[in-house]
């Protein structure tokens, strides 16, 4: 039984709905008006809204942040500091491409693989420089998904190390982790060690992982220099330790807000492979310059600008006064009322 409408009229119950992007906002604008017949407007408060038999029901288009006064918390301990040291001496002299991703289809691991395997073959003057660490974060709930995601990863992992790697010294280095068991500082020490995080899932509506990565980074940049630990920074192809690079695809939500990211479609193999190799031979002003447009969304747009923003558009919405109006919808047995238009 087709329940669409139903489903759009209780969603339309809300006073507020919220969306990361606008583009999501869209398809729910679009299939209201083609599927009830609600009009949309942009309000005199400049607020987006779906008017709803004389009520407006506000939408908010702005992407959720990261809690950045937990994080940098967390980033000021000693034991963050430690531990990505002890990331950073796992590969020595070694470019890092690292990723952290939950073992399920639409994260895309698989096709990470792929497209490693395929820059790897075609570039062989960069075998033995390289470094690919990926944590896979257990998904038992998922099932048979789970069970094929980690079948296919660790194929390609065993596949990519006999070609490209050794016993002592595999290119890719897989780990998996059970879901809840990886704290924050271990996290963020991670990523710090990375040169470059790659995400390529082929669709996912929240990832905050490009955040913490860009601001573990600048925290290890910061640290790096003040220690006076050159020798992490004269690695060939990986930049300033506070040039942190990002590789992600067009598919995840946070790719439109961090503007310094190198965009791929994940299943487009030649856009990993040449997004790899940008990496390894861009400049350093454009490295900076990728850097600081991924700093200031990630500091300026934390969970509690976010929520201070949501709640300023909940504030707005107007309610009609006239207690006797409802919303009502069929004919004779079929006639329901769907609720009063004062809330």
């Amino acid at each position: 039984m087709n329940r669409r409408e139903d489903l759009l009229r209780g969603l339309l119950g809300a006073d507020h709905i919220g969306f990361h992007l606008y583009e999501y906002a869209r398809h729910l604008l679009s299939t209201c008006r083609r599927l009830l017949g609600h009009s949309y407007e942009m309000n005199a408060s400049g607020t987006l809204s779906i008017n709803v038999d004389g009520r407006d029901i506000a939408l908010t288009c702005m992407h959720v942040g990261i809690d950045q006064p937990s994080l940098l918390r967390a980033l000021a301990t000693s034991a963050f500091e430690t531990q990505a040291m002890q990331w950073k001496k796992r590969w020595p002299g070694k470019v890092i491409f690292a990723a952290l991703d939950r073992l399920e289809r639409l994260k895309g691991i698989p096709l990470k693989l792929m497209g490693i395997e395929r820059f790897l073959e075609a570039n062989p003057q960069w075998e033995g420089k390289l470094a690919f660490p990926i944590i896979g974060i257990s998904a038992k709930e998922r099932q048979d998904d789970y069970l094929q995601t980690l079948y296919d990863t660790r194929l390609l992992v065993d596949r990519i190390n006999k070609r490209h790697g050794t016993p002592n010294d595999p290119v890719v280095y897989f780990e998996e982790r059970a879901d809840g068991s990886m704290s924050v500082i271990e996290r963020l020490s991670f990523f710090a060690s990375a040169d470059v995080l790659i995400i390529a899932s082929p669709r996912d509506g929240l990832n905050r992982t490009p955040m913490e990565f860009t601001i573990a980074r600048k925290a290890w940049g910061e640290y790096v220099e003040k220690q006076g630990l050159t020798e992490l920074a004269q690695v060939p192809g990986a930049g300033l330790p506070s040039q942190g690079l990002l590789i992600i695809s067009e598919f995840v939500s946070s790719a439109r807000v961090m503007r310094g990211g190198l965009m791929i479609n994940p299943w487009g193999q030649n856009d990993l492979v040449n997004a790899l190799r940008r990496c390894l031979e861009m400049n350093p002003t454009e490295r900076a310059d990728r850097m600081r447009r991924n700093v200031e969304f990630s500091t300026r747009l934390t969970t509690a600008n976010w929520a201070t923003h949501v709640l300023h558009d909940l504030k707005i919405v107007e309610k009609s006064e006239d207690h006797t109006e409802y919303s009502a919808l069929g004919l004779g047995m079929g006639f329901r009322v769907m609720g009063v238009k004062s809330g």
